[in-house]
């Protein structure tokens, strides 16, 4: 499979962030700020799920390795989770849903979420 899916759990709270910065919430209640954590926090608590499943434990070495080229001889990018990571990808994903299911819906809620 071709699909980055260490990127996507990098990439995906930035791009909720993002989301959340140029929304505006008419009621004042900041429920869209909510729902939006909500969504990104279940989505990549999924794809983790989805990451501890396929892990072959049986191999001590990294696995899902992405590896790209920035800047030819300047920059690269590699990413790759072995046993001990994965375990704490998905305890910080639980929390994280857990967190904002919790959120409550107040004036400083966008700023918290930010954050």
């Amino acid at each position: 499979m071709n699909f980055p899916i260490l990127s996507s759990l990098i990439l995906l709270p930035t791009i909720g962030a993002l989301f959340l910065f140029f929304t505006k919430d008419k009621e004042g209640n900041n429920l869209t700020a909510k729902y939006v954590s909500l969504f990104t926090s279940a989505v990549n608590f999924l794809i983790s799920i989805y990451l501890w499943v396929s892990f072959d434990q049986s191999r001590s070495n990294f696995q899902f390795i992405e590896d790209r080229t920035w800047i030819e001889g300047f920059i690269n990018y590699k990413v790759g989770v072995d046993g001990i990571s994965i375990l704490f990808t998905n305890l910080l994903f639980v929390k994280l849903v857990i967190i904002a299911c919790s959120l409550p819906p107040e004036p400083k809620t966008k700023t918290f979420i930010h954050s």
